[in-house]
């Protein structure tokens, strides 16, 4: 017996086919999807699957959010964007929102979705996975919800991917500091004003620690590794891959 699995960059429920639409029609409601990543990556975008309903949803304005928790405290959110929904896709043919400013997550957390109509905004709904009752949360009078009344799980996906800023978990970005090449070869440069570095594998153990603003990578095994910069009582995290 033989077994293929096909490797994303995304996390996903669905199974990438819709059964069904699901979504709300208030202003300013919200639908969100609970997540768990193991280990630290960094999100870049946000996969969303509308499909062609009347009323359409195209060049709707939406806010996409990343969320640490469901509590509605401002700390909670870890990023917010603006989009439009361009319209048009195909039968189960997912729509790419890229932020603006990457983040480095782990753990729990939640994507969500904001409108901005009365009118209903359908989002693809698989079927197939019984789970929106546990993973999927509303929020139609200020407070967050379990949904209780749709089966299945909406078709939206976090997008996981390698950026050229430097991110961190929190939103102190200093673009000041710029690290490259990435992938690195033999020799990484962290350019701009710092204090120390220090080099981890996956897991978090330290690999190098220093504070010239070259390092040597041709020691070290072809993968990703995770550069924290320290400036001040900041620190910036930025994902590193070495590839001979």
């Amino acid at each position: 017996m033989r077994s293929y699995f096909e490797i994303h960059h995304t996390l996903a429920y669905d199974d990438g086919s819709a059964e069904y639409a699901a979504g709300l029609n208030k202003n300013k409601s919200q639908l969100a999807v609970y997540f768990n990543i193991p280990s630290a990556d960094t999100l870049t975008s946000i996969d969303i699957f509308f499909p062609q309903l009347n009323p359409s949803s195209d060049r709707e304005e939406i806010v996409l959010s990343v969320f640490k928790d469901l509590s509605g405290e401002p700390a909670s959110t870890l990023r917010e964007q603006t989009f439009i929904i361009p319209g048009g896709a195909p039968l189960n043919k997912f729509d790419r929102f890229e932020f603006d400013v990457p983040i480095i997550i782990s753990g729990d957390f939640y994507i969500g979705l904001q409108q901005f109509t009365n009118d209903y905004i359908g989002i693809g709904l698989d079927n197939n996975n019984l789970l929106g009752t546990r993973k999927v949360f509303v929020n139609t009078e200020e407070e967050w919800q379990p949904n209780n009344k749709v089966e299945g799980i909406i078709m939206m996906r976090p997008v996981f991917s390698d950026s050229d800023y430097v991110v961190t978990s929190v939103d102190n970005v200093n673009s000041a500091v710029v690290i490259f090449p990435n992938p690195a070869n033999d020799k990484l440069t962290i350019q701009g004003d710092f204090d120390s570095y220090e080099l981890m594998d996956l897991s978090g153990k330290s690999i190098k620690i220093g504070r010239s603003n070259e390092l040597q990578t041709s020691g070290f095994q072809e993968g990703i590794y995770f550069l924290k910069v320290y400036q001040g009582d900041k620190a910036f995290t930025k994902k590193i891959i070495v590839q001979h």
